[in-house]
């Protein structure tokens, strides 16, 4: 991902016209297009019409083909005192972001914002910015390699004699790479529970499997949920049995609407193996991958119209 890539994020519209290259930061920032009666949620006001029907996965997406995130969206509905960082990627190369440095070079960044008027905590006594109040981590798909490095090194400096303190107490997991890992050896997360005193991990679970949190129990230190929950629905993800006699009354509307074209268009190809592509991960089918591209854009119930991450920020510490 060039540094380029991010000059659309100023771009008022989210309309850039120098295509392709520019998806990358848009993609996640940008609100949902729809332009027909449905049950999906309605795009905020002002939204461009950027509407490719029938095309990829699902059926509203963005002129390159992805669905977008709404993550400026959320972060206006969650309604919390909130700046979202995103660190500008050279290829696969996080740089200073997935150091020890994070939390510091995140407390500058808020200062130096502070400092040109871009955000207040007390807007009529105008309070200097002194600290950083709370700090979370995010990763969907490949970036969570970057956020478990980060989280490491965040632990292992705070376990060194004069090291800084570990800040993370938000850990938001959108089907991130390195997940299943973390299920098996939760040492960091937990460590890092022991070292905050109040850490929230919030995990989109694309399979029951995913669900699992038996490796992280509540306590006052840990509060961990799974967003869907499989134990209380297993059905949620299931577009097979929308095929059968009484359908899936059970599944997630919103993730029905913005596979349905695709699937009916694949039938039983949506469950064959084709190989990686077309956000595909590991298990390479369509319904692995829609439910992959789902955990970063999707949400829980479609008539709330909230994302995972806008309802991760109102169960948050922020």
């Amino acid at each position: 991902m060039a540094n380029d890539d991010f000059s659309s994020v100023f771009n008022p519209d989210h309309d850039d016209s120098s295509g392709f290259n520019f998806f990358k930061i848009w993609r996640f920032l940008m609100a949902p297009v729809c332009d027909r009666v449905s049950t999906a949620p309605t795009p905020a006001a002002g939204t461009p019409a950027r509407t490719v029907h029938g095309s990829g996965f699902f059926d509203h997406m963005d002129a390159n083909g992805n669905a977008p995130a709404a993550m400026e969206r959320s972060l206006k509905q969650a309604d919390k005192p909130v700046v979202l960082l995103c660190p500008v990627v050279n290829g696969s190369d996080y740089g200073t972001a997935i150091t020890a440095q994070l939390a510091e070079m995140s407390r500058v960044a808020l200062a130096c914002l502070h400092s040109m008027g871009m955000l207040m905590r007390d807007d009529a006594n105008k309070v200097a910015f002194s600290k950083l109040k709370r700090l979370g981590v995010a990763g969907f798909s490949f970036g969570g390699s970057a956020m478990w490095t980060a989280l490491k090194n965040a632990v292992t400096a705070a376990n060194q004699k004069g090291g800084p303190p570990n800040r993370i107490q938000e850990i938001y997991v959108f089907d991130a790479n390195g997940w299943r890992a973390k299920q098996s050896d939760p040492s960091d997360i937990l460590m890092t529970a022991s070292q905050t005193g109040d850490l929230r991990l919030r995990v989109v679970a694309v399979t029951s499997q995913h669900g699992n949190l038996a490796s992280f129990p509540n306590s006052s230190k840990l509060k961990a949920s799974a967003h869907p929950d499989f134990t209380k629905n297993p059905d949620v993800f299931d577009l097979a049995k929308t095929t059968k006699p009484g359908g899936n009354p059970n599944i997630n509307e919103w993730y029905l609407h913005f596979t349905k074209v695709q699937f009916d268009k694949l039938g039983a190809k949506w469950f064959t193996k084709i190989g990686a592509g077309g956000g595909i991960p590991d298990e390479g089918t369509w319904d692995r991958g829609a439910r992959h591209q789902f955990a970063v854009f999707g949400g829980e119930d479609v008539k709330v119209g909230e994302t995972f991450f806008c309802r991760f920020l109102k169960d948050s510490g922020f």
